[in-house]
């Protein structure tokens, strides 16, 4: 009887805990990885998505294929619970039976209690987000008739990166890193 283990979400931690056990344990457990999403996302290059230079297909890999090819059972459907208790991962169109539960399923936004963040701030956590910062981008860039400021919150690569790609090379912006964002404002 082999072990099941059953791995949410697709990310970089569930496809490398999905990957690495079955290098590790081979044939003596049978993994499932349940994901929302048929892609996994290379986040790292999210930020081209949103200058306009790569599309989202771009950085998408089918996690059917990568898992398919290691023998790794792939379940695209959103996982609504789990039942600690009879230990099962409930989907939206069925449970799933686990003997070790891995739960990879990301991040979520912290806006730490700043007025007006998490109704006016973009999140930055997939290519949609990405695409609809770009969409956004692109008709503020394009509005002649105001002066407009963009602000970039957090400093990260990924942050810095957006803002670099996004307005370096356009003449409609400026990009100022490093400086007091109110120096900008109109």
């Amino acid at each position: 009887m082999s072990v099941n283990v059953v791995i949410v979400g697709g990310g970089f931690g569930g496809l490398e805990t999905a990957l690495s056990l079955k290098n590790l344990l081979q044939s003596s457990v049978r993994i499932t990885l349940v994901d929302k999403s048929e892609y996994h996302s290379f986040m790292p290059s999210i930020h081209e998505i949103i200058s306009g230079k790569i599309l989202t297909r771009d950085i998408q890999i089918p996690l059917s294929l990568v898992l398919g090819i290691a023998g790794i059972e792939f379940v695209h459907d959103m996982v609504l619970s789990v039942d600690l208790t009879n230990n099962q991962v409930i989907t939206s169109s069925q449970s799933l039976n686990f003997d070790y539960l891995v739960l990879a399923s990301g991040a979520e936004n912290n806006f730490y209690d700043v007025k007006g963040a998490e109704i006016f701030a973009h999140r930055f956590r997939s290519p949609d987000d990405a695409e609809r910062i770009h969409a956004d981008l692109e008709v503020l860039l394009n509005q002649r008739d105001e002066r407009r400021s963009v602000i970039i919150a957090g400093g990260g690569t990924e942050g810095y990166r957006s803002g670099r790609r996004s307005f370096r090379y356009d003449h409609r912006a400026r990009f100022c890193p490093g400086s007091d964002f109110r120096q900008n404002l109109p």
